[in-house]
């Protein structure tokens, strides 16, 4: 494993230290907004562990509740940088609003699935088909949950035409079931593990979308990263550097992510995680563009690669 004093020093000698020692010395002032779950924690990992500091950067980071109001402060200049969906980030493509991703959050794999589609113990839904008529809670409408789990349902011989939706929080899917306000829900980690012995899962709807692909991605406008190029090529760097550390050191990285979410360390050891990839990639981002297009939560497809802010690696 990578220990934290190494990694910072990595990024120290690298081409992030050619400014500093130009004389620099002063930390650049970074205002970022992240939400208070794991596929946006490597904010987390690069503050906690150094590597922001290591950077240049004097980083600040708010906490939101959603990722779409992460994008409305980065669009109005609350924020220098945010993170959001990759949906959220697509819409604000499609609909013409100058924002760029350029570096990326979590990333799903099916190996260690962190949402899944769950019904109580003692309901008879088992299936795809059995969804017709029944009500299934996402976490947010006409955005990537609700398409995944249409998606999962039309591939699985079911009809997502069929099935209605409603949005709830995160924290309250499980009552939400338990009480019978939603047949079925769309339930993350830590909830997922947290309630396990009280819910039968049926299905993983983020497959449907792809076997790995990017969840969360850190994003500013046009207009600020080309007055801020190299501030940004630091961020980029110093999440880069996190995200490695993170993926070589994860009972240390979930001492942290623990700090910041109030998660106990049992359940965050029990839990499944998501993983960190060490830069953006258009394959990671475009399943996720053509699923939204086919749903018609996007008016229409388009590269992925259009998104993404060039020459920060």
């Amino acid at each position: 494993m990578v220990s934290r004093r190494r990694a910072i020093a990595s990024i120290a000698g690298s081409i992030l230290a050619a400014p500093l020692r130009a004389g620099a010395q002063t930390p650049i002032p970074l205002h970022v907004g992240c939400a208070m779950a794991e596929s946006y924690s490597n904010a987390f990992y690069a503050l906690d562990g150094g590597f922001f500091k290591a950077a240049g950067l004097d980083v600040t980071i708010d906490i939101f509740a959603s990722g779409g109001t992460i994008m409305a402060a980065v669009t109005g200049g609350a924020l220098d940088i945010g993170a959001g969906s990759t949906t959220s980030s697509a819409n604000a493509h499609v609909h013409g609003l100058p924002l760029r991703m350029i570096a990326p959050g979590g990333v799903y794999t099916t190996e260690s699935p962190t949402t899944m589609l769950a019904v109580t113990r003692t309901s008879p839904i088992r299936t795809a088909k059995d969804l017709a008529g029944k009500t299934v809670a996402v976490t947010t409408l006409r955005d990537l949950t609700q398409v995944s789990v249409m998606a999962w349902i039309d591939k699985n011989g079911g009809d997502s035409k069929a099935t209605s939706f409603v949005e709830n929080g995160p924290a309250t899917m499980g009552p939400t079931l338990l009480s019978g306000h939603a047949d079925a829900v769309f339930i993350g980690e830590p909830y997922l593990t947290q309630l396990k012995d009280q819910l039968t899962i049926i299905g993983s709807p983020y497959d449907a979308i792809a076997k790995r692909f990017l969840i969360i991605g850190w994003t500013a406008t046009k207009d600020w990263l080309d007055r801020n190029t190299a501030t940004a090529r630091k961020f980029v760097a110093a999440i880069r550097a996190a995200d490695d550390w993170a993926m070589r050191n994860r009972s240390e990285s979930l001492a942290i992510l623990g700090k910041y979410t109030k998660v106990a360390p049992e359940l965050l050891a029990a839990m499944h995680h998501n993983a960190w990839v060490p830069k953006l990639e258009p394959a990671l981002v475009q399943p996720v563009i053509d699923v939204s297009a086919q749903y018609q939560t996007l008016p229409h497809g388009f590269a992925a690669s259009e998104m993404f802010y060039p020459g920060l690696d």
